[in-house]
């Protein structure tokens, strides 16, 4: 368990009587409230195992109860035991059963329970724990992944601590830190505590694991650029290298291992003062990445987005300046990645395609957090084009048409977008408005007499309150859709015992391909892009899609036991597969996510046991 976790289970566990809402727990552990939600949901899975209960109050926040003394000690000791067999698995050159049985003081049968949790634990975090034969236990992964994954288990110790678990000499450490130092005051830049920390803390890492003979291996340590400030960087790192004791003859792949600590250094220090600038000439290669993202959204959305110039160079500047980031596997979170998924769930989906250019390029996986920042791109886009979108509104007033036409003045003086397709009079008879989008009216109507128009009602005058809604209903106008009854196709799936992300793909393809629905082709392309980026979209949900030439379906799977899918346990999987440029694509995203979004509704779903209940809550959801 992280020990932000470990503390949340203590603060709530010493006061039982009182209730916690996220802000208050948050504030407390210097965390995101995002972040409370997501260890919160992890305790109530673990309620059992843990011997307490987590008690939710709507509106009020969160009590503890202690149902079991014993376990819930148990629980506290074997997350902490879970810790030292990671630390030993992956800062040892052998680790074995025995070892660890001994080490822990645990009985071989004993160890069982705490190799489950030390499993799931590197799962969560996109590694696989394997034992092989007269070896031991080791994780495999991307390399760059385990690293990261170390630096979050030591994140939040001291750096006494730190030492002793990397067997990092203070001499070293004393010889990085006043090389840093000097580099710094030279350039002018006040040093950071928090960020040189940072770096030590990644360099002690990078200098145990090189000490295993675990070296990056990979070649995509490209296109970083001829810049003085990168070449900088690169000298940088090699002296510290020379310090730590690693030169060009004592390891393999010493190349990358540089440039892998030039790109730590940048990400530590940069923001002190060294302004990462984007040379020209490689911007090229961004262009292109981003050009070909946009091609791919042609072909499978049929919209060209690289007309418009906002856009694509927005995107090549953000892409450049985040592509270190991304070749070092590390993400911020986007705390507005649930706002853009109901607001516009399409730029989503659109960015999915260019991170998925970028993943083929740099070998490792964006997060969807890092993919809902490209995303906000998109949305930025679409709400350009929301706001010229030429909209068709007829005006409806009680009687006479005076108040009418003096409304219609201040409509065509405002918005120039929005053309008037008629004047009304309720008093006067029947409103045929048919082609109108919407209706704009000085007093109230009823459901009949709206005729399913979507409708506001404002006065003559048109104050500035009223403008702010009716442009509101603009922007709701051009998202949502009432719900149609020829939407796609829809099955549902329940998949029984434990499995793989992998193979669930593969069941549920291999079954669409013997039916006819999607060909091996389109399959292979579906697993594909999930190897190059993960679909999780929300605790407990991921929405795989494919692009398929036949008609669009989606399929609905709820799974018997949840399983790791990127960094987050899924038990309801969505699957779309969508004939290429299909228009109800776009609804049935915006629908999908507006149900899930809602958290209630989400847990309804999650905590179905069959799959006639969740094809019932489904129904419900779509008649409304």
């Amino acid at each position: 368990m992280l020990k932000k976790k470990r503390k949340l289970v203590k603060i709530l566990s010493e006061s039982t009587e009182q209730l916690w809402n996220s802000e208050q727990l948050a504030g407390l552990l210097h965390i995101s409230q995002r972040t409370v939600l997501r260890y919160i949901k992890e305790l109530k899975e673990e309620e059992e195992r843990g011997g307490f209960k987590l008690h939710t109050q709507k509106g009020k926040g969160y009590r503890f109860e202690i149902a079991d003394k014993k376990r819930l000690g148990q629980y506290m000791a074997e997350n902490k035991e879970v810790r030292h067999i990671l630390f030993k698995i992956l800062l040892e050159k052998i680790c074995k059963l025995d070892d660890l049985a001994e080490m822990l003081h645990y009985s071989r049968s004993g160890m069982a329970s705490l190799i489950e949790q030390v499993t799931e634990e590197a799962e969560s975090h996109g590694l696989k724990l394997l034992g092989k034969p007269y070896v031991g236990f080791v994780v495999h992964g991307s390399e760059i992944h385990i690293r990261n994954y170390l630096y979050e288990l030591i994140k939040e110790m001291d750096w006494e601590q730190v030492e002793a678990v990397l067997k990092f000499p203070k001499k070293q450490s004393e010889g990085v830190k006043s090389f840093v130092d000097d580099r710094l005051k030279k350039k002018g830049i006040v040093k950071n505590t928090g960020r040189e920390a940072f770096f030590l803390k990644y360099l002690g890492i990078q200098l145990r694991r090189i000490q295993l003979g675990e070296t990056i291996c990979i070649g995509f340590f490209a296109n970083l650029g001829n810049e003085g400030h990168f070449q900088d960087d690169l000298g940088v790192a090699e002296s510290l290298l020379y310090i730590c004791g690693i030169d060009r003859q004592s390891t393999d792949n010493y190349e990358t291992e540089r440039i892998y600590l030039a790109l730590i250094y940048r990400q530590a220090f940069w923001q002190n003062g060294i302004v990462d600038k984007v040379d020209e000439r490689d911007l090229g290669f961004y262009q292109k990445l981003v050009e070909t993202g946009l091609l791919k959204i042609r072909n499978d959305y049929h919209m060209n987005l690289l007309e418009d110039e906002t856009l694509v160079n927005g995107l090549i500047l953000h892409v450049a300046s985040s592509y270190r980031k991304y070749l070092l596997g590390m993400e911020e979170e986007n705390y507005f990645h649930n706002n853009m998924l109901e607001t516009y769930p399409t730029a989503y989906y659109f960015a999915v395609e260019l991170a998925e250019v970028i993943s083929n390029q740099i070998g490792l996986p964006l997060s969807k957090y890092e993919i809902s920042f490209l995303g906000m791109h998109f949305a930025s886009f679409l709400e350009r084009n929301l706001q010229n979108h030429a909209w068709k509104a007829a005006i409806i007033c009680k009687s006479g048409l005076g108040t009418a036409q003096l409304l219609q003045s201040r409509l065509k003086n405002l918005y120039g977008h929005l053309e008037i397709t008629g004047l009304y009079s309720l008093d006067e008879g029947e409103v045929r408005c048919q082609e109108a989008d919407l209706l704009i009216t000085t007093v109230p109507l009823t459901e009949e007499e709206a005729s399913g128009k979507a409708w506001i009602q404002v006065s003559p005058l048109l104050t500035l309150e009223e403008q702010i809604s009716l442009e509101n209903m603009f922007k709701r106008l051009g998202r949502r859709k009432r719900w149609q009854e020829n939407g796609v196709p829809k099955y549902f799936c329940f998949l029984s015992g434990k499995m793989r992300k992998s193979d669930i793909l593969e069941q549920i393809c291999d079954a669409y391909v013997e039916q006819g629905k999607i060909s091996p082709e389109e399959k292979a392309g579906i697993l594909e892009r999930e190897s190059l980026v993960s679909t999780e979209i929300l605790d407990g949900v991921a929405m795989p899609h494919g692009l398929i030439q036949k008609e669009s379906f989606l399929t609905f799977i709820l799974l018997e036991h949840p399983v790791m899918w990127g960094r987050t346990r899924v038990r309801l999987v969505i699957l779309g597969c969508f004939h290429r440029g299909d228009e109800r694509m776009k609804q049935e995203l915006e629908h999908i996510f507006q149900m899930l979004l809602n958290e209630e509704r989400k847990e309804e779903l999650l905590f179905c046991k069959t799959i006639s209940q969740l094809e019932e809550k489904i129904s419900e959801y779509y008649k409304k």
